[in-house]
């Protein structure tokens, strides 16, 4: 009787402890806050950028710039999801799995396991360096491209490509 009781006791202990990883959530939440804001002022900084170029400004210029911002806010963003998906995972996987009655806060978040919840991290990781690509392509001056510029692009197909190659051996 007595060590059944010890072990109600450990096992509500370590069941309590889950809810240290609501310090991840909501950290990655803050963070995901920010990333959004930051992507806000951004954007804001494209349009500045376009429109306010004055009467004898050069369009192409300007242009240019506002794409690049509009690529630096959609790189930020991603951030953003990427620390929202991640907080919602752990949140579904660590504290509402485990609630009695859990409500639909996080329908939105369909994640099952650690694995898939990294799987879909990797796979937002490669669209943000692809991103991050994107932008480096267009701050290159015509004329100034030299084969280094490709180790960054093969360097992200390979990590989708080894990403594909392991899902191959799963089978659902």
């Amino acid at each position: 009787m007595k060590l059944a009781m010890r072990q109600d006791k450990i096992d509500g202990a370590v069941n309590r402890l889950r809810y240290i990883s609501l310090i991840a959530v909501i950290a990655s939440s803050l963070g995901s806050i920010l990333m959004f804001l930051i992507g806000a002022i951004k954007t804001g900084r494209a349009y500045l950028a376009y429109f306010s170029g004055g009467i004898g400004h050069q369009p192409d210029l300007s242009a240019k710039h506002a794409i690049t911002y509009m690529i630096q806010a959609i790189d930020v963003f991603l951030i953003g999801l990427v620390l929202m998906i991640f907080a919602g995972g752990i949140y579904t996987l660590f504290v509402q799995r485990l609630e009695s009655g859990a409500t639909e806060i996080n329908s939105w978040v369909k994640i099952t396991s650690i694995a898939q919840l990294k799987r879909i991290l990797a796979e937002l990781v490669i669209v943000i360096l692809f991103v991050r690509t994107l932008e480096g392509a267009l701050a290159i001056e015509p004329g100034g491209y030299i084969w280094e510029n490709l180790v960054l692009p093969l360097g992200i197909l390979m990590l989708a490509l080894a990403l594909k190659f392991m899902d191959l051996g799963k089978h659902d």
